[in-house]
């Protein structure tokens, strides 16, 4: 008589389901860790984003500049942050600073009215500096902002971003 076996033994299906439950488990708990890593990711793109749109808007901004018309100032509150303040070469008025509690802003005033755009939050080092070997086009620009990571803000969960450029005023 011939014998036909279909299935699978209990051993193996015991086997099948531990190592099943084990995989499931590990999963389980990577997943938080994964999750976790994934915001902190998020947030990361997010600040890079940031400080790059600040770092390109302030060049272009700069390069519209009268070379002539450069004040750049240190308020006595926030340093090492410093102010630009100058004149385009289409006659607006522009002013890029950092408030004590850490916001970059650029002000355009034209001949009527001053617009207000934020550029970045979470800075900590903002400043404009001249050449030093007297070229009033040239102006050395730092950035550096702090974000955390996560909700807690713990000093040891921020990412710092560091800018340094040499930025070139246009006009004559």
């Amino acid at each position: 008589m011939k014998r036909c076996s279909r299935g699978f033994t209990l051993m193996e299906t015991l086997l099948a389901i531990t190592i099943g439950a084990g995989v499931i488990l590990g999963a389980t708990r990577m997943f938080p860790s994964l999750q976790s890593f994934m915001l902190s990711n998020r947030v990361r793109q997010k600040a890079d984003q940031e400080a790059r749109v600040t770092l390109e808007t302030v060049r272009h901004v700069l390069s519209l500049g009268i070379p002539a018309t450069q004040i750049i100032s240190s308020p006595l509150n926030c340093p090492p942050n410093s102010d630009i303040k100058f004149t385009g070469s289409d006659k607006v008025t522009y002013e890029i600073n950092c408030s004590p509690t850490g916001t970059v802003v650029l002000s355009s005033t034209p001949p009527a009215t001053t617009h207000t755009v934020t550029l970045a939050e979470n800075v900590t080092v903002f400043g404009f500096t001249p050449d030093s070997n007297n070229n009033p086009t040239s102006i050395y620009f730092g950035f550096e902002s702090d974000t955390p990571l996560d909700s807690s803000g713990k000093v040891e969960r921020l990412y710092v971003i560091s800018e340094p450029a040499v930025i070139t005023m246009g006009g004559s």
